[in-house]
Parts: C-alpha cells; sequence; structure tokens
C-alpha cells in the first residue's frame, strides 16, 4: 500500500530506536498525556494502598488538546522496603477540574468516569532497579516527614480498558483552540490487606505541569502537595508518575516516530523492536567486509526501555528516555565487539523517498562506530555507518540525530557523513520489512561504564 510519494519516518533511538506513536496492523495508539517516573534518588513513592483501613485517595492533574478515548493508563510506583505483594485492585477514576481560585488551589471536581481492575485486567513489570540506591517513601496520611531508603525498585502498572456497553470508554472533550483539564484519582488494594506488611506508593515524576497533585484527606477536604522540608527538592510542587494512551481503529500509515518510556517498552514486548541475532548478526557483519567497518565479533544483545534521568546526563544516566542496548559481560578479552536490534517495519514496504532519522547516544570510552541497515524481503541490505570520537564523525556522550535520505543514492544519503557505505545488488527499496541497528564497541576491561540501571559493567 503506497500512502503518499514523499513520507518521513522518524526513530527516536537512544543506542538503538523508538517514540510518540506507535504503527501497528488496523490500529493507531498514541499518548495522550505522559509524566515518567523520576528515577533518581530523588523520586518519592507516596503511599496509596487502603490496607489498614485509611481510604488514601491520590490525584493530579493533566490536559486533554485532542479529543478522543482513554483506553489505557499506565502509572508507576514501588513497594516499600521492597517487601511485594500482589496488588488485587487497581482504583481508577477521572473528575471534572476546579480551578484555583485565591489561596484555595485547584482540586477534582464532579466524577466523570470510573473503573475498578482486578488481576488480569492489568499487568505489572519491574522496570528500574537503583542497585545500591535508594529512593523516599511518604504516606501523607500518617506521617508529616519523609522516610529515606524506602525502595529502589520501580513497577509499571499497565491498565488496558474495554469498551463495553456497560462501562464505555472516557471520552475527552479538549482540543488545541481549547484545552481541557480532567484529574486522574488512584488507589489499590493489595493481597494481605490489612494483617501484612506490605506498603504501595505511587511514583513521583520530575514533569511538573499546572498544578500540584495531591490527596483526598481523611476528613474529606483536599491537601495538595509539594516535597516535605527534608527533600532536595522542599517547598517545590509534586506531580505524579502516570500516563494516558488513546486506540483508535484507523487506516495503516508509514509514519512512525517512537520516543518515550511506554512506548519503547510496549515495542519490545510485542516484539516490533527485537535482538538480531547471532546468525543474522553474523551475516550483517559479513556484509560489511572490506568495506572499512571494524573487524568484530557478533553478540546477541539484551534490549530494555529506559526511563531517562533528567538530573544527571551522564554517560552512565542519559537525560532522555529511549532504548538500552546492551551486551557482553565483563571477562570478555580485550578487543572488538559489536551488537545490534532490528525495528520490523510493519505497513508499505516503499520506502522510496522517505526519510528515516534516528537519534543515538553512544557512550564514552567504548562505542566506536555506528550502522544502520535497510532490508528487504530477499534478504538483501543496504547499510551506512559511522565513526564515533573520529573528526567530522558522531560524538559520543551526547545524542546525535542521524538520517537518511532514501531518495539521494549511495553514501551521500547520510547526514551526518557516514564514514562507510555497502549495498547488495539487487536490494529493492520498495520491499523494506525490517531496519537493523548495529553498534561496535571497543572492549577494553575496566573502562567503560555499566548500563543504566546496573552495576555491572558491559558494552552497550
Amino acid at each position: 500500500m503506497k500512502i503518499q510519494k514523499s513520507k518521513l519516518l522518524v526513530l527516536r533511538i537512544f543506542l538503538a530506536l523508538l517514540g510518540v506513536m506507535i504503527v501497528s496492523s488496523g490500529a493507531v495508539a498514541s499518548v495522550k498525556w505522559s509524566q515518567l517516573p523520576d528515577t533518581t534518588v530523588n523520586g518519592i513513592d507516596i503511599r496509596c494502598d487502603r490496607n489498614d483501613g485509611i481510604k488514601r485517595t491520590l490525584a493530579d492533574d493533566f490536559k486533554c488538546t485532542t479529543t478522543g478515548p482513554i483506553s489505557d493508563v499506565h502509572f508507576w510506583g514501588s513497594w516499600k522496603g521492597d517487601i511485594k505483594t500482589q496488588v488485587t485492585q487497581i482504583h481508577l477514576s477521572i473528575h471534572e477540574d476546579i480551578p484555583a481560585n485565591g489561596t484555595t488551589p485547584s482540586m477534582p471536581g464532579a466524577l466523570l468516569w470510573s473503573g475498578d481492575f482486578v488481576q488480569g485486567q492489568f499487568t505489572e513489570k519491574l522496570v528500574y532497579n537503583l542497585g545500591n540506591y535508594f529512593e523516599w517513601w511518604w504516606d501523607p496520611y500518617i506521617q508529616g516527614t519523609l522516610t529515606p531508603n524506602g525502595d529502589h525498585k520501580i513497577w509499571r502498572y499497565d491498565i488496558k480498558i474495554n469498551n463495553s456497553p456497560t462501562n464505555p470508554w472516557f471520552v475527552q472533550q479538549g482540543n488545541a483552540a481549547n484545552p481541557k483539564i480532567y484529574w486522574l484519582d488512584v488507589y489499590v488494594i493489595t493481597a494481605d490487606g490489612a494483617a501484612g506488611p506490605t506498603q504501595f506508593g505511587w511514583k513521583t515524576s520530575r514533569k511538573n505541569w499546572q498544578d500540584k497533585a495531591g490527596y483526598v484527606a481523611i476528613d474529606g477536604s483536599w491537601q495538595d502537595m509539594t516535597y516535605p522540608a527534608t527533600h532536595p527538592y522542599a517547598g517545590k510542587p509534586i506531580d505524579m508518575a502516570f500516563e494516558i494512551t488513546t486506540t483508535t481503529t484507523a487506516t495503516p500509515h508509514p509514519y512512525v516516530a517512537i520516543d518515550g518510556f511506554a512506548v519503547w517498552e510496549a515495542a519490545v514486548l510485542d516484539g516490533t523492536v527485537s535482538p538480531v541475532d547471532e546468525a543474522n548478526g553474523l551475516a550483517y557483519m559479513e556484509k560489511w567486509h572490506n568495506q572499512g567497518y571494524p573487524e568484530t565479533i557478533y553478540n546477541e544483545p539484551e534490549l530494555y526501555a529506559y526511563a531517562g534521568n533528567p538530573c544527571s546526563g551522564s554517560d552512565s544516566d542519559p537525560c532522555s528516555p529511549g532504548l538500552v542496548m546492551a551486551w557482553g559481560n565483563p571477562n570478555l578479552p580485550d578487543g572488538s565487539y559489536s551488537a545490534a536490534w532490528k525495528y520490523k517495519y510493519p505497513v508499505d514496504p516503499d520506502l522510496t523517498n522517505s526519510i528515516i532519522t534516528v537519534t543515538v547516544f553512544p557512550p564514552c570510552k567504548s562505542i566506536n562506530a555506528v550502522s544502520l541497515g535497510l532490508k528487504d524481503i530477499y534478504g538483501n541490505i543496504r547499510a551506512w555507518f559511522w565513526d564515533v570520537n573520529l573528526p567530522g564523525g558522531i560524538p559520543c556522550g551526547v545524542g546525535t540525530a542521524i538520517s537518511i535520505d532514501t531518495s539521494i543514492p549511495g553514501i551521500l544519503a547520510a547526514t551526518p557523513a557516514a564514514a562507510g557505505y555497502m549495498s547488495d545488488p539487487g536490494f529493492d527499496i520498495t520491499k523494506v520489512v525490517e531496519i537493523t541497528f548495529d553498534e561496535n564497541a571497543i572492549w577494553v576491561a575496566g573502562t567503560t561504564v555499566p548500563p543504566p540501571g546496573s552495576t555491572i559493567l558491559r558494552a552497550w
């Protein structure tokens, strides 16, 4: 299916690929609102379970600029002391906004929609481990100060909302010219109830929008939240970590923009993004023989989504969310090693007159080359590679956009200028089924940095 002659294919990559919209056959899923979790030591988990009989409810506001249904809600949380049981029920509700008035803060208003979701209607996934570092814990209902060393594991909860006659999707009514503010309320029930030791908290976000998040106090009053006095952000507004997406039936199209933690994770889980296995990786490396690419040993990688660390920006904790590709182990002998992952292009394999843009973040002290390859239905390859840390190449330690304009022949299609190019005879640009991303690392034991979320030295 040819949609139009000139297309734009945008893939945002963090040593790999993806983003704001993911395209699959027959449906378009897009993010309507996103506040990613604070994955640093400054993150707080604010208790929102009802195990001890206290009717906790936390809430945060969000803006709608495009009318459409809410089909999925995602939020992040942790267990106090990392003592975990099962969440048995998640309660969500959406409310009107009562704007701030003088000294009275804005708060949730009239109930517009609610749902209770039990096991089987949501999924959970461990998405981040701070290792030896801990985040804070806070229960504003019974304590005024923070608890240090609260937890170090972050879980994501994905609630798929079924559109049924008895409880249809909530349809937001805002638009770009007249945006509308809503509030999302959350509380959970866990398996051990009041008799058990577990406590569950909703994670804070470093994104601050509009007014503070808050909670419904025991007396029914609304209390907005700021970081307590013992926290590094003392006095600043608190916002919660959640994401709202929508799914609508639509005609598939070739525009792809993949960016953001939740969408990267979805792409890894559904196989749209996957590691290149050893056999195919070796075959890809062989294509580069005599083309100037480093002689290398291939390793099948591990892929995982990364939420980003806006407070760091270091090699070990880049600012932006994306996809991490890590491979090898600390016991590898010194040498040159490669790994690759692939994006399964699902719609309209004709990439004639297309632009492919990918943002790469090569960590210093390891990555020395990056390549991008197109694979057609017959297995033929066309690819470009870039040097890292060489004059005119890609700098390490920062995000750099690389792009391919398929309307331009040969090596000149690449921006910035590629160091090498190769193309199999018979490669068919109208039948592309995969886009491959490869990194080559010069491994010198003890000189690299561990991938985000890990303390183990590996190439990434």
